[in-house]
């Protein structure tokens, strides 16, 4: 394995050795599952703001919003975890307690009231478009029908922008001998080498639509789900951006309605792409071809990998958990909330916040389960309610962000 300074030429965690060893290109992926290309494009680095470095001396963690970790480690020394949420107007809190207590409630402008009065969150500079966890930093992304920006956080709590003027759809951790890397998914998509300090733009995936509506990490590649008007394609890179491929077999029912819904994400050999819609799409062959199946209602979660099985929430007649061992076959076991954004801790806790819309500020829920099934509701004093939560994750912090 080449170090961090070369990771466009490393082989991501979970793929087969042979990755090409030139450095990230400005030039657009091949497209069908090929080798990468191995010349040596010149980089382009995106000018942001300077953050100091902190390092944190943790090792690579696979555990944004898509993929979690299957076996509960013991949390690196110091460190404490925590569940991050990400909301509109560049909303983020965080709990210490497993999903008990929500606090360090922040955002760009608490007494704005979306979707009141002709303010459209999900259209402005500050709306939440994604958040991922690696090697000790929290990176999110914000902004969309308007330029925002990426923020980067060690504490969950102080953001520092780092690049400025941009949009992307979903914000990604892949992880890598010597670090890793946090690619912003876009058709332009910007990758960072340096845990989110600095940001290079990488090679354009081959598609036909335009807006990613969903990122991921699973089978060693990053993956973005592209879709407009009814048509979803997907894009995998195996190198965080340096070449870019497509599946051979991607029904055309698969990909639909990945914003806040669903997801990408992988275990015991299976990628899965979970829509909106409640279409299951599964690959085992490391992203070439997708097969898919229908879950049997609606989504309004993220979906998880616990280690055992696929599982997500949603409704048919009533609102129930899916659960599938491998993401072919789906059962449904009645839940006791409409369950809307989620997360997974580590030791297997889950969050989330109540689903539906206009459900916020006095409205706005937090829930927490051991089991997916049973939801503890928690009382108004334990969160602020407040703007609408697009994303959660799971990492680690210093105990002392937490005081």
């Amino acid at each position: 394995m080449k170090p961090i300074d070369r990771l466009f030429g490393v082989t991501l965690v979970g793929l087969a050795m042979g990755c090409g060893s030139a450095e990230i290109g400005s030039e657009a992926g091949e497209t069908g599952v090929v080798a990468n290309d191995t010349g040596t494009p010149a980089v382009e680095t995106d000018t942001g703001t300077p953050v100091v470095e902190t390092d944190t001396g943790m090792p690579a963690e696979d555990t944004g919003t898509t993929a979690d970790a299957p076996v509960a480690d013991a949390p690196p020394a110091g460190k404490v975890g925590v569940f991050l949420a990400q909301g509109h107007v560049a909303r983020t809190m965080m709990s210490c307690d497993d999903g008990r207590t929500w606090i360090k409630n922040r955002s760009d402008n608490d007494a704005l009231r979306c979707f009141e009065g002709g303010v459209d969150c999900d259209h402005m500079e500050s709306a939440g478009r994604g958040i991922a966890y690696g090697n000790g930093v929290f990176v999110a992304t914000f902004g969309w029908g308007k330029p925002g920006s990426i923020r980067r956080s060690t504490d969950g709590f102080t953001w520092d922008k780092t690049l400025e003027g941009t949009t992307f759809g979903g914000m990604v951790y892949a992880p890598a001998d010597g670090g890793g890397a946090f690619v912003a998914a876009s058709r332009s998509p910007r990758a960072s080498l340096d845990l989110g300090k600095t940001w290079l733009k990488t090679a354009e995936p081959t598609a036909t639509v335009w807006n990613v509506r969903g990122a991921g990490f699973g089978a060693g590649n990053v993956v973005l789900v592209l879709e407009d008007s009814g048509k979803a394609e997907l894009a995998l890179s195996a190198d965080a951006g340096k070449t870019w491929t497509r599946p051979t077999t991607w029904p055309s029912t698969c990909g639909k309605s990945i914003q806040s819904e669903g997801g990408i994400v992988a275990g015991k050999g299976t990628l899965l792409i979970v829509g909106g819609d409640g279409v299951a799409c599964r690959s085992t062959d490391g992203g070439k071809t997708f097969a898919d199946a229908k879950m049997g209602g609606s989504v309004t979660s993220y979906a998880h990998f616990t280690g055992t099985e696929f599982v997500a929430w949603g409704r048919t007649d009533k609102n129930v958990m899916y659960r599938s061992a491998d993401g072919a076959t789906w059962t449904t076991t009645a839940s006791s909330h409409a369950v809307g954004p989620s997360a997974r801790s580590d030791a297997g806790t889950f969050v989330a916040t109540n689903g539906g819309w206009m459900v916020w500020y006095e409205k706005q829920q937090f829930y927490r389960s051991t089991d997916g099934v049973t939801w503890e509701v928690l009382p108004k004093a334990a969160f602020t309610g407040s703007h609408p939560i697009r994303g959660m994750t799971f990492g680690y912090v210093d105990a002392a962000a937490c005081k």
